[in-house]
């Protein structure tokens, strides 16, 4: 029978420290079965894969069949409590609603001094904090309990100034609300390409970059820390969309310089750091600023020994698994191949099919197996590519990812051709042409792979075919040149591959012999 892997995911992701936290509530708060929810909690945090079965059976004494669900059900809500308390002290969010909160309770059995001042806090918190969706409620709250209180004096005050003030909270409340809209925008366009490869699709990124609110800064910064945000990122994500990398490294350098100049902010906003550095190191690979690059990494490395991410296993393993995805991309670019695939027989691989692999978010999972694919390609390794390939292949998460789908199809192509899989390769490609026409994602260089494979299989045996791979090699480093064919597969150069098949040698040692590999 199969059941439901919530209540695991769930406790699988927790920290140490949650997990801790977690325990001590269940003892503390929960008002029956406390061992038992402590049981089931244990049981299912030292799994390393998913199997109710197991626990049901090892827990029978304890939790009957029939209310194993009910337990379930029980523990989970358990501990999303347990986490809104362990967590709701570090949000400036949580810590002004629940001022407000207590405010409108006081209000009500009619403490309206203490109600008034509570609200005073958390009107100063939320203004602080820059909680905008909050301040409109705590104005609402404050005119209920004027009304109440039924003083003439603070109610003419409050016809001066208190619909004006509740406008101006609602209009910058809408503006981050916009900013979001617009990001969602943003992401409709990524989703289907992670930069633009139609005039269509470069005129709905540049309109979205015409917007109003995205031509000044200096009035984001005057709404909220948050409205700056939206306006670098989005900025930055539509340069990268576009394909001017460079400009796209520009805005998002700036998360990064404004959390390094304040020496207490990155402890406080650790997370925040942590996914502004990887943003902005692999926009600087994009870029090709690759010592850059290379630079901002190292800062990632570094963040492993801090204080707070030295306790949280979690943390830990999503800043890692983020250094393994730009590594083996840059190996890739930089075409260090034999370097990126030392690293990743030497360093990760192992480790990757023991047990790494199944705690990775899906998308950064496949970007990990591909490029690893790529790797071995790279160095002659064919066959190895062939299982990372498989891997990824097998994983529904793909056919989602329109631009990664293209291109583990295409680099399958070409692993069977370097396997020498004729027959099998001529049904690949009538597949997997019909499979990318159907999802319009068929472009010069697709189109010019499909070409001249299919050339190559009808050359007779003993025939030389290299002056067919040469002419291939010249209509794609044409096609490099337009504006909407940059080479679909960044992190696998199709035209350095092509002159390691007409050298009948591999890419690695091609790379090497044209010196490509002692590019900064």
């Amino acid at each position: 029978m199969k059941y439901s892997t919530d209540l695991y995911d769930l406790i699988q992701a927790l920290s140490q420290a949650e997990k801790r936290y977690v325990k001590l509530f269940a003892q503390a708060f929960s008002s029956k079965g406390t061992n038992t929810q402590v049981a089931l909690f244990d049981a299912f945090a030292k799994q390393e894969t998913a199997n109710e079965e197991a626990v049901r059976k090892d827990l029978r004494e304890l939790i009957a069949p029939n209310n194993f669900h009910v337990a379930k059900n029980r523990l989970y809500n358990l501990i999303l409590r347990a986490l809104y308390l362990f967590h709701a002290g570090q949000s400036e969010s949580e810590r002004a609603h629940q001022l407000f909160f207590e405010a409108h309770i006081l209000r009500k059995r009619g403490l309206y001094k203490q109600s008034g001042d509570l609200l005073n806090r958390a009107l100063e918190q939320a203004e602080a904090g820059e909680v905008l969706a909050e301040i409109p409620q705590i104005l609402s709250e404050q005119a209920k309990l004027i009304m109440q209180q039924r003083d003439l004096g603070e109610i003419k005050n409050y016809l001066v100034d208190g619909l004006h003030d509740k406008q101006a909270a609602l209009k910058r409340y809408e503006y981050e609300l916009t900013f979001q809209y617009l990001e969602m925008q943003l992401f409709a366009l990524v989703q289907r390409a992670p930069t633009a490869r139609t005039a269509e699709q470069l005129e709905e990124a540049r309109a979205l970059r015409a917007h109003p609110m995205l031509q000044n800064e200096a009035e984001a910064r005057a709404v909220s820390k948050r409205a700056l945000w939206f306006y670098r990122f989005l900025n930055g994500f539509i340069y990268r969309y576009e394909g001017n990398h460079a400009k796209a490294v520009e805005y998002w350098a700036g998360f990064v310089s404004d959390i390094e100049g304040d020496s207490k902010a990155i402890a406080g906003r650790l997370t925040d750091y942590i996914g502004d550095v990887n943003n902005l190191m692999f926009l600087q690979l994009e870029a090709k600023q690759y010592a850059a690059a290379w630079a901002t990494c190292e800062k990632m490395e570094q963040l492993l020994g801090h204080e707070n991410v030295a306790q949280d296993l979690y943390l830990r393993m999503k800043i890692q698994e983020r250094i393994v995805e730009f590594r083996l991309a840059w190996y890739l670019r930089t075409h260090r191949y034999s370097e990126g695939y030392q690293y990743w027989k030497t360093n990760i691989e192992a480790e990757w099919l023991a047990d790494w692999a199944r705690r990775v978010g899906k998308l950064r999972g496949l970007a990990i197996e591909f490029s690893a694919a790529c790797l071995c390609l790279s160095v002659g390794e064919a066959e190895a590519a062939t299982t990372w390939l498989a891997r990824c292949e097998e994983d529904k998460t793909l056919r989602q990812q329109d631009y990664l789908y293209s291109a583990v199809m295409l680099l399958n192509l070409i692993t069977r051709f370097e396997l020498g899989h004729m027959q099998l390769l001529e049904s690949l490609l009538m597949n997997t042409y019909r499979n990318l026409y159907k999802r319009k994602l068929l472009y010069g260089v697709e189109r010019i792979v499909f070409k001249y494979l299919r050339l190559y299989l009808r050359v007779p045996i003993n025939k030389d075919w290299t002056n067919s791979f040469k002419d291939m090699l010249q209509e794609l480093q044409t096609l490099e040149k337009e504006q909407f064919e940059h080479i679909l597969l960044d992190n696998f150069s199709l035209p350095l591959w092509i002159e390691s098949a007409i050298a009948q040698s591999n890419m690695a040692a091609i790379s090497k012999t044209k010196g490509l590999s002692s590019l900064p």
